[in-house]
């Protein structure tokens, strides 16, 4: 065998290596050196051994068109996987469809009660808050049985309320990989009139894509997710405003591409789009926006020098506050304090925050600091007005 087909298969060699690297661009260059390579040594294969030439030849170009056939590959062997996962849980979706059918009356019921829906982490009660503003007592365990989520050892699925116009029943799906956030973070814990959608903002990941759609030939992926709307309200009128929500911060947000990965959103690009809406008055928008930058922007090599990455929890905090969730407002407001402690309005709506949530001290010490830090801030001087008023345990003008 001599020396030129010997040199087409380390070319193709490297071929192999630059497609486990995901360097793509790399593919077309190094299958035409290999052809090229291969072809002389096709004509010149050797004098000692010209089959194993003219055979190492044929070899290296095979080897050098691998990357153009990996993802033929990859896709026959994921869809292989589906089919076999699809035979194996078919009773599975169909005890949780039977367990769907049994939670319907009880949801219903407890409404009926209670005047509003019922809140579970996985079979266990979250606090609820009456339409009146005082929380929920029934009086020992909450009459709900949640259906026992299939995918999971966890136990029960996650019940979460959408206000009076129904509530979502979640499960892991079948990849058993919860994408839904625990739902005590998608529940009001406020007293007062406030926008049932906004905890669903606060999430961080449009739900419809995170959710399962037997509609979309896939059982493997996303979360399980069940609507049961009150009065005849469907899935995608009681969301509308939310789904709205995320289709133009979609469109505001450019898609960045990496590689071989799937294109993203790019955290520091989610932070201007929330300003953006944030300067319109936005609420929803910037929620969704700011939200899914916080999600993705830790660890993130530019939090520190992109002012609009860090002020995404400021957008977050005052569209909840806005959209009448005023302790998660402030949880939000003190993600942003930990950045930027000397922040006079951001203690401003912090402490106002925690005034109309009930927690007069921490409103206290944050309305203070915000015409400490500041005194001739108009801000800071509304802070002060509104100290007076909460020292005094008056409503704030």
């Amino acid at each position: 065998m001599g020396p030129v087909p010997v040199l087409a298969g380390v070319v193709a060699a490297f071929a192999v290596i630059a497609m486990f690297a995901d360097v793509d661009f790399l593919a077309v260059p190094l299958f035409l050196l290999t052809s090229l390579v291969a072809g002389f040594g096709l004509l010149k294969p050797g004098e000692e051994s010209a089959a194993n030439g003219r055979v190492m030849a044929v070899f290296a170009i095979l080897f050098a068109g691998l990357p153009f056939v990996r993802p033929h590959i990859e896709a026959m062997a994921l869809a292989r996987r589906e089919r076999i996962r699809t035979a194996e849980t078919v009773a599975q979706y169909a005890n949780w469809e039977k367990g769907i059918e049994q939670l319907a009356p009880q949801l219903d019921a407890f409404f009926d009660r209670y005047g509003i829906l019922p809140a579970f982490e996985q079979g266990r009660a979250v606090p609820l808050f009456r339409p009146d503003g005082n929380p929920l007592d029934p009086g020992g365990i909450l009459p709900i049985a949640a259906p026992t989520d299939p995918f999971t050892t966890a136990g029960a699925a996650s019940i979460y309320p959408v206000g009076a116009l129904g509530a979502l029943v979640v499960g892991v799906g079948q990849d058993g990989v919860g994408q839904y956030p625990p739902t005590r973070y998608a529940v009001s814990m406020d007293g007062q009139p406030n926008d049932p959608l906004a905890p669903f903002a606060n999430i961080g990941a449009d739900l419809r894509l995170i959710t399962y759609d037997p509609t979309n030939g896939s059982l493997s992926t996303g979360d399980l997710v069940h609507w049961h709307g009150r009065g005849g309200v469907t899935r995608d009128q009681a969301f509308k405003r939310l789904d709205d929500a995320w289709n133009k911060v979609n469109r505001l947000t450019p898609l960045t591409a990496k590689g071989r990965e799937p294109k993203f959103y790019a955290a520091e690009d989610d932070a201007v789009t929330a300003g953006n809406l944030f300067r319109e008055g936005d609420w929803l928008g910037t929620m969704a926006a700011a939200s899914r930058a916080v999600q993705n922007r830790r660890p993130h090599p530019n939090f520190w020098t992109n002012a609009d990455l860090f002020r995404a929890d400021y957008y977050r905090g005052y569209a909840l506050f806005q959209l009448g969730h005023s302790r998660a407002a402030a949880d939000a407001f003190q993600d942003y304090l930990a950045v930027r402690p000397n922040d006079p309005e951001a203690h401003y709506w912090t402490g106002l925050a925690y005034f109309l949530g009930g927690d007069m001290d921490s409103a206290r010490f944050h309305l203070a600091a915000s015409f400490q830090l500041e005194p001739n801030h108009p801000v800071a001087r509304s802070g002060a007005e509104v100290y007076d008023a909460v020292r005094a345990r008056r409503p704030p003008t």
